[in-house]
């Protein structure tokens, strides 16, 4: 059974979590597995 789509968004400055909420947001009904949000520790 293949698993359904899952998006990784992966930021390295807290300054790009609302870009990245807006691509979350856009690209919802393409990965039905979710879509989990990473920060970068660098």
């Amino acid at each position: 059974m293949p698993q359904e789509p899952k998006l990784w968004i992966v930021i390295s400055r807290p300054d790009r979590l609302p870009n990245a909420l807006v691509a979350a947001d856009a690209l919802r009904d393409r990965f039905p597995g979710g879509i989990h949000l990473l920060r970068e520790e660098s």
